[in-house]
Order: structure tokens, then C-alpha cells, then sequence
């Protein structure tokens, strides 16, 4: 058994977000990564999934304090997760050892730990794993808390590994309080003491403010829109939202998809494992959404979005974007490191210039942490930039100022 040094979060670089608060005492946010994989442990191959696991807990704000890589032996990773359990680390991450073949026994490892299982992890990992391919059944992905510490197997590569990740992260930091003891809740307010019929006020809105219709109410425009009583936009007003590429298939760019079609934009679903056929620019329905497989065919009307940066397909489908018209184009991550996408793209001869045009990190910062609330705060940038011309210097690149953020820029 083979252990690689730990790497602290702060190497990786991201604005934490999933684990800042505190899960039960001082080992917080400690976290730990072990490969299972023969090849990886005798130094055959490198630890690709490892390394995108580490980054991405990092990002999501864990302390990543030790990472292990381990033959596919069922008494070695029962040892190796005792350990570490033990040492007090409170979210250990498996990668490998998940599948079918015959050296594949991380579940059979993890259900000799004799913890609860959490079977809904393994549901979403693998309806996740489904809009990426139809093989995602076959995964084995399983979650069990042992005493305090909840362990969570994902598959081998660094793709499936990543997306299974994040599919379940926005439940880990409640889970982790769970196992500690901590079940507080947000509760509405107590009635006690309240015994008046609530007929006679309205609880929505601040004592001495007139509601609508009456006298004193201020009647404008975004009034109007909000009771219904507006009158609907022009055709061009309507059509100037234009067309919305949400890239590569998550469950982000499903919501992108949904909203941005309530807001006006005709959606697009870019994603060449999604998308059939030898024309990359063509244009087809799949189980009800438009889809297809390169962002060549952007004008000056698209936003594009590119919701996952560890796709293979990643560096193919912004140059794509940067040969066209495309009004804005934006990429998920973090600001504290350069994205992946820079130094391919330099390979390829682009500009500084052209690196200017990918926006990254997008969204207005309301401090998301959930795939729908990533989404709103994309959408309200995208319509900012639309609606509020002093906005639209975002797309060179250039960070907004708290002013901006707030929208009042």
C-alpha cells in the first residue's frame, strides 16, 4: 500500500463553498482520497482520478489531508478505510473498484465496514451518470456512514469519478453534521401565543405598506408585471433574448435549459455524446430538448455556457466558440487558478484577446452552492449583460465590481 502526500485544499485554489462550517469538532472538513487500482499502485499509470477528486473536494472547500493509492484487494481497503476512520477523518472518497470485472470489490470492501448504507447517493450518482452514458447502471457507486465519518465509493475515471462527485456534494455538508449529532432544522415560527384570525392582516407585507389597489399604492411598470397587468413584450422586444447553448449535458445545463427557455432564449443543449449524426452544426430533438454536437453554429444573438471543465471535449468546443460571433461566452470554475482551458488554447495559436472573450467564473456572486442556484445566478448575469448595456464589459473578461454584483452598476 502506497500513500501520497496530502495536499492542502489551499494548493488547488477555489472560493470554498461546500464545507466552511464547521462538521462537529476540529477535524471539520478533513477529507480523504484512496484509489483503488492495481495499475495505479504499482506506478503503471497515474492517478488521474485521484488528482480531479482532491481538486475538485478542494474547490468545495475540504480539507484534502491525505490521499492513498491501493492495490484492488478486498482486506487492504477495509484496512486502509478503518485507518482512516480512525485518524478522525470525516469524509473518506473511493475511486475505482466499482464496476463488474472481477477485480472490482470497492462495494463488497465498503459493506464490510458494517455502516448505514445511504442509497440514495448511489441513485443520483448513477441518474447522473446517465446523461453521459447508457452504461451508468452498471456502476456499483455506494455510500455507508461509519460512525461519524460517511464514506462514498465512485467509479475509476476521472470523468465518472468527478461527475458522481458532484452529483451527491451539495449533500455532504448536512450529512456530515447528521453523523455528528447536529439535526437542527430551520422551523417556521411557532403559532403559540399567536391566537388572532390571520384573516385580519396580510402577513406578506410590512405593517403601513398599501397593498395593491389601494389608495397610495404606487402603480409602475415592474408593479404591473408582477400582478399579471402588463402588457406582453413586442415580438422584438421577445426575440432579442436569442439563443442559450448550455454545453455538455449536467444537472446545471438541465436547469439553464429550463429557465432560460421561461426567460425568452431558444435553448440548445451542445453535447457530442448527446448529439448523433456526422454534422456537427445540425440541429435535432432529443427526448424533447435541441441538441447538438459543437458550438460552431453561435452568432451574435448566443450566450454560451459551458457547465462542466473536465470534459474531454472541453478545449474542442471553446475554440469552436471562438470562431464565431458568439455575444458571450462563459465558463464554470473558480478565479483563484488558471482554468484548464488556457494553455491548450495557446497551443493553438489564440490570442490574449481571444482568451478575454471566455468569461470565468460567470454568474453574480449570491454565494451558490446548489446546481439551481448556480443556475440563477447565471441567468440573472446573462440578462443583465442583455438589459443593462454597462454590464456587457464583462465579456472581455474583466471581474465586477461589488456594485455590479449587487446590481446596481
Amino acid at each position: 500500500m502506497s500513500t501520497i502526500p496530502s495536499r492542502p485544499a489551499g494548493e488547488h485554489g477555489s472560493t470554498a463553498t461546500t464545507a466552511d462550517h464547521d462538521h462537529g469538532s476540529g477535524a471539520a472538513s478533513r477529507a480523504a482520497v484512496v484509489t483503488s487500482s492495481d495499475g495505479a499502485s504499482h506506478g503503471a499509470r497515474e492517478d488521474r482520478s485521484g488528482d480531479a477528486l482532491a481538486t475538485l473536494l478542494a474547490e468545495r472547500g475540504f480539507d484534502v489531508a491525505e490521499r492513498r493509492v491501493v492495490p484492488d484487494e478486498r482486506d487492504v481497503l477495509v484496512a486502509t478505510i478503518e485507518d482512516l476512520c480512525a485518524s478522525g477523518t470525516r469524509l473518506v472518497v473511493i475511486t475505482g473498484g466499482t464496476g463488474l470485472g472481477p477485480r472490482d470489490v470497492t462495494p463488497e470492501a465498503v459493506a464490510e465496514l458494517g455502516g448505514r448504507v445511504l442509497p440514495g447517493f448511489g441513485e443520483v450518482m448513477r441518474a447522473t451518470g446517465r446523461t453521459s452514458t447508457p452504461m451508468a447502471d452498471l456502476s456499483r457507486s455506494v455510500a455507508v456512514a461509519v460512525d461519524q465519518t460517511l464514506v462514498v465509493a465512485v467509479p475509476g475515471s476521472p470523468r465518472g469519478a468527478v461527475e458522481s462527485l458532484e452529483a451527491v456534494a451539495d449533500l455532504l455538508p448536512h450529512a456530515l453534521d447528521l453523523l455528528v449529532g447536529d439535526t437542527a432544522h430551520a422551523d417556521p415560527p411557532s403559532d403559540a401565543g399567536h391566537d388572532h384570525d390571520h384573516g385580519e392582516h396580510d402577513h406578506r407585507r410590512d405593517i403601513g405598506t398599501p397593498a395593491h389597489g389601494d389608495a397610495g399604492h404606487v402603480h409602475d411598470a415592474a408593479c404591473a408585471t408582477a400582478h399579471g397587468d402588463a402588457d406582453q413584450e413586442s415580438d422584438e422586444e421577445a426575440d432579442g433574448a436569442g439563443t442559450l447553448m448550455a454545453v455538455f449535458a449536467s444537472p446545471l445545463a438541465a436547469l439553464l435549459l429550463a429557465w432560460g427557455g421561461e426567460l425568452g432564449w431558444d435553448t440548445v443543449l451542445v453535447d457530442p455524446r448527446v448529439a448523433t449524426g456526422t454534422d456537427p452544426v445540425a440541429r435535432r430533438e432529443v427526448d424533447g430538448m435541441v441538441v447538438t454536437a459543437s458550438t460552431a453554429g453561435a452568432d451574435a444573438t448566443t450566450d454560451v455556457v459551458v457547465t462542466d471543465h473536465h470534459r474531454d471535449e472541453l478545449v474542442d468546443l471553446l475554440d469552436a466558440a471562438l470562431n464565431t460571433d458568439a455575444r458571450f461566452i462563459g465558463l464554470m470554475g473558480s478565479a483563484r487558478h488558471q482554468g484548464p482551458h488556457v494553455a491548450p488554447l495557446r497551443e493553438r495559436g489564440r490570442s490574449d484577446d481571444d482568451l478575454g472573450r471566455i468569461v470565468r467564473p460567470i454568474g453574480i456572486d449570491i454565494g451558490s452552492r446548489t446546481p439551481a442556484e448556480i443556475a440563477v445566478s447565471t441567468l440573472a448575469d446573462l440578462v443583465a449583460r442583455r438589459r443593462l448595456p454597462s454590464l456587457r464589459s464583462f465579456s472581455t473578461g474583466e471581474e465586477p465590481t461589488s456594485q455590479q454584483q449587487s446590481g446596481q452598476g
